[in-house]
């Protein structure tokens, strides 16, 4: 499995000091015979765990 975090900030402008995040977590395989892509996203990362929250729910389906 191959994988990717990431933490977007959503702002009203760049002086908004409170800007809510999306963590998000891309990952894919490159077995042949099972082949999966799975993108997830959290809203609120910076509250909920962000992509730590994502990775560990997506491992169970691996």
């Amino acid at each position: 499995m191959h994988g990717k975090t990431g933490t977007a900030e959503l702002k009203q402008s760049k002086d908004d000091e409170e800007r809510k995040t999306l963590g998000w977590f891309n990952c894919f395989t490159v077995d042949s015979n099972k082949p999966m892509l799975i993108i997830s996203m959290v809203e609120d990362g910076n509250i909920n765990g962000g992509s730590r929250y994502l990775i560990q729910k997506i491992k169970t389906l691996f």
